[in-house]
């Protein structure tokens, strides 16, 4: 009985770190393996001068503010219709560094992530 409990968590750790290995590398697909606690990937990132880099979350995102590092709010936008997850951001005008994105989803959790402009 102990072997087969072992077996089946392998065998579902083994799963699930494929699934986040298979997130990592597409960049595409975003994976809530933690209920309640919500993740974002921004690509391209880093992005070039000028880009637009598209946020894609596992909720509904309700607004996002890009902070320079000292913590000078740049931009702010927000989703008014609250209907859908992916965001397109526009960077334009944007000098090359480093910006934080505190994405703020539609329960109110907020995360921070890094942009970095090149």
């Amino acid at each position: 009985m102990k072997n087969i409990f072992k077996i089946l968590t392998l065998s579902v750790f083994s799963t699930l770190g494929a699934l986040t290995a298979s997130a990592q590398d597409s960049k595409m697909l975003v994976i809530n393996l933690n209920k309640g606690h919500h993740a974002a990937i921004i690509y391209p990132n880093p992005a070039k001068k000028g880009d637009m880099v598209k946020i894609k979350s596992s909720a509904m995102i309700k607004d996002v503010e890009i902070m320079n590092v000292i913590g000078t709010k740049v931009k702010c936008e927000q989703n008014k219709r609250l209907i859908f997850s992916d965001w397109i951001l526009d960077l334009k005008g944007q000098e090359s560094g480093t910006y934080l994105a505190k994405i703020t989803f539609d329960d109110d959790k907020v995360i921070v992530k890094k942009i970095l402009v090149e």
